[in-house]
């Protein structure tokens, strides 16, 4: 360890039993300084004047009168540190308490260099100056009562060594005491100023006349500011208040006013020295305001109570506490508002609607509901990926926005639902223009990465003027209207009706019945053969679903499978479907040599598609029961070929490598997936009975049929015509060079027993050995 580290530890270990200094705020330091270093000075000229009238003036005066006006000027000077300033005034103090002694012959010593050093200690509170004028003392007392011609007051009892020594003595003693009271005082407010500091709200003191007299650390970090700078102004002036105006000078009414128990409550605004970030404020960690100077600064939100401060009875000021609230807005808002949009949630969107069904109870208008759902979302958010649907969301949340008026809540109630209050509405007319709109608004595409995305929206509105109506049922029409235009085709608008809530009981009453009905074997499979146009010779067959209802009878798939599909109760509905008929076709195949190359179609809904066990369970299926993976054709609706995610893709492609035959369904109807065929593995297009139906009229429908048949050629698929009813019908596609049909004109869906007997029947013929031209006239399956 070096001189200079044992010095310093010598110097900490000597200061530390001494209390802290230099702690007083600058300018209330400066004031007190100057006002010593005046007294120090005057009272040297003032002496010196007295020795002049008296005629006791001698050299020794004048030197001293120079000593102390050059200590004056040396505490005087600014970029001397405090120690230094105040040491030099504290000496000038002693020497200029010298002049007395000379003035007196020693006699008038008393205690004035005692009062010259506690009057130090008490002014500057701060021990640095003592060293300074101990050290004028003792020139005092030594040099002086020891210098010839000593000062008759000094000789007093003829030892003025002994007296010397015992009055430096006291007044150590004295400065000792006063030091050690100053240290217990200082300790016990150090507890009490780290209490404060310790406190996260921030705190500050003001007189009867609104002056700062403490500051805590914690409001100086909010100001950014030190309490030093804030200490002696006016807290309206420190805070920089802007918002709440009446409630800051209540704050000084009340002070001044001095009525006991009466405390302060206010919300202000402090505006810090340095403004806070845009960044900040975007967040919703602040809110903004306007200044009458035309800056744009933020301010910090905080809530302000006082607590009044008495002394002999009447206010000596008061204790102003200050919470900053910008973390309770934070919470607040997090609370209240979706995390990616900024939109109202759940919770927000109930609250405006219980507002506004009371104020309905006042004002008897109009107000709305409209729940609205993007159609395609999905599609899009699987394909694209999450980031991609999160910024979908956030901009077809900005086009709500800016789509109805500025009082209506927009709010996102989960998912890709967003639900629109509008209140103040004139008649149901304004209602429908603000629904239109929003449609239109959100049919204009959107680019990703370079894509097109195109997303539309279904809305359904439920209109109220009355609050005699609960919050959920308002939320559940509107709802329901939703679902309407969804199953009409989507991208469109419905209002709510009774009719829609009948609609709802009873598709939830099969949704609760569905869940049993399998369990209880009330399902069975029907079957719809399929035949060769040039004989009418069956070589397939469809599995249908039927439903033997308890009370409502034989149900067919477009009563209860959307429910199903709904529920999640497809993939196992979909699996016993399969196994079933499969087993049946194999028993078909194995028992009737008619039957001997007999396929079997089965629908497969989007449902199954996405579940990633759907090709092992139907792999199983097939090993279990025996039928050929080339006998079995799955049927996938049109719009399984839009849903291009990954997991749908691979399963059509593993699919179709286990020997699977696959068709699209009900094709041309949909969502032209034209561009789509060369992703998936198709083998089959069937043509939707809409085309086939009016085939044998005068207009467009035998073109459309005509150009299915050549895309199929040209792509290598074979093509099946469904829903044929009509002779005419099946005379035109086996003109057009259609090979295969389905349809009431051949046969209806007929239980598996009905199967057995055609197939029977069919292969009695074959054994009789008909001949060729017979077969046509054979019983068709």
């Amino acid at each position: 360890m070096g001189p200079r580290e044992q010095l310093q530890r010598a110097r900490v270990a000597l200061t530390r039993p001494l209390p802290e200094a230099g702690r007083l705020a600058e300018d209330v330091w400066a004031r007190r300084h100057r006002m010593l270093s005046l007294f120090a000075a005057a009272q040297g000229v003032l002496l010196t004047a007295a020795a002049q009238v008296t005629a006791t003036a001698s050299p020794a005066t004048y030197v001293l009168l120079a000593i102390v006006i050059s200590l004056v000027v040396l505490g005087l000077l600014r970029p001397a540190p405090r120690g230094l300033r105040a040491g030099a005034v504290g000496m000038a103090l002693v020497a200029s308490t010298t002049s007395v002694m000379l003035l007196t012959d020693g006699s008038g010593t008393g205690h004035l260099h005692l009062f010259a050093m506690l009057s130090l200690v008490a002014i500057y509170q701060d021990w640095r100056p003592l060293p300074a004028a101990f050290g004028a003392a003792a020139l005092c007392h030594f040099v002086i009562g020891y210098a010839p011609g000593a000062l008759p007051g000094f000789a007093a009892g003829g030892q003025p060594s002994a007296w010397s020594s015992g009055h430096l003595a006291a007044l150590v003693a004295a400065a000792f005491v006063n030091l050690l009271a100053w240290q217990l005082g200082e300790r016990r407010d150090d507890r009490v100023e780290h209490v404060l500091d310790a406190t996260a709200d921030g705190m500050h003191g003001v007189d009867v006349d609104g002056r700062i007299t403490f500051v805590n650390a914690a409001l100086a970090r909010m100001l950014d500011t030190s309490p030093e700078a804030m200490i002696g102004r006016h807290h309206h002036e420190a805070l920089g208040h802007i918002e709440d105006e009446e409630g800051s000078c209540r704050l000084c009414t009340t002070v001044q006013a001095g009525r006991r128990g009466h405390g302060v409550n206010a919300r202000l605004a402090l505006r810090p020295r340095r403004a806070v970030p845009r960044s900040e404020a975007s967040r919703g960690d602040v809110v903004g305001a306007h200044h009458p100077d035309g800056e744009d600064e933020h301010e910090l939100p905080v809530e302000c109570a006082a607590t009044l401060l008495w002394k002999n009875r009447a206010v000596a000021g008061a204790v102003v506490t200050i919470r900053d609230m910008r973390e309770r807005h934070r919470l607040a808002r997090q609370a209240l508002h979706d995390p990616l949009t900024g939109l109202a949630n759940r919770t927000l969107l109930r609250s405006h609607l219980e507002h506004a069904l009371a104020a309905l109870d006042r004002h008897r208008q109009t107000t709305a509901l409209l729940f609205c759902d993007l159609d395609g979302f999905k599609e899009v958010n699987d394909r694209l990926g999450h980031s991609a649907g999160d910024a979908l969301l956030v901009a077809m949340a900005n086009r709500l926005q800016t789509a109805v008026r500025g009082h209506d809540t927009v709010s996102r109630f989960g998912g890709d639902e967003f639900v629109i209050l509008c209140t103040d509405l004139d008649s149901v007319r304004d209602v429908t223009v603000i629904a239109e709109r929003l449609a239109e608004t959100m049919r204009e595409p959107i680019v990703f990465d370079g894509e097109r995305v195109h997303v539309s929206v279904s809305i359904g509105v439920s209109v109220f003027d009355h609050p005699d109506v609960a919050v959920d049922t308002l939320l559940e029409e509107a709802d329901l209207a939703m679902y309407r235009a969804k199953e009409q085709g989507r991208n469109r608008v419905e209002f709510y009706s009774a009719a829609l809530r009948e609609q709802a009981s009873q598709r939830a009453r099969v949704e609760s019945e569905l869940a049993d009905a399998l369990e209880r074997g009330e399902f069975e499979i029907y079957y719809q053969p399929r035949v060769r146009l040039a004989n009418e010779a069956v070589d397939g067959v469809e599995a249908l679903v039927r439903w033997h209802h308890p009370s409502r009878g034989i149900l067919t798939p477009s009563d209860f499978l959307e429910t199903a599909e709904e529920s999640g109760l497809m993939p196992e509905l979909g699996g016993w479907a399969l196994e079933q008929a499969a087993c049946q076709v194999t028993r078909w195949r194995e028992e009737h040599p008619s039957a001997k190359d007999l396929s079997l179609t089965v629908n497969v809904s989007l449902a199954q598609l996405r579940d990633v066990d759907t090709v092992e369970r139907i792999a199983g299926v097939l090993e279990a029961t025996g039928l050929p993976p080339e006998a079995l054709c799955l049927d996938i609706a049109e719009l399984a070929l839009v849903d291009d995610t990954p997991t749908t893709i691979q399963t059509l492609h593993d699919l179709k490598n286990l020997g699977i035959r696959l068709a699209v369904d009900g094709f041309g109807t949909g969502w032209s997936p034209l561009s789509y065929l060369s992703r998936v593995p198709v083998d089959i297009l069937n043509i939707d009975r809409r085309f086939i139906s009016h085939l044998d009229a005068p207009g467009d429908n035998q073109a459309v049929v005509t150009a299915a048949m050549s895309l199929a050629r040209s792509l290598g698929l074979e093509v099946v015509a469904h829903g044929v009813e009509r002779d005419a019908q099946a005379t035109a596609l086996r003109a057009l060079g259609y090979e295969r049909a389905q349809g009431y004109r051949f046969h209806e869906p007929i239980p598996a027993t009905e199967v057995t007997s055609l197939l029977e029947a069919r292969s009695n013929a074959l054994a009789a050995n008909l001949s060729p031209s017979d077969h046509a006239t054979a019983p068709p399956l």
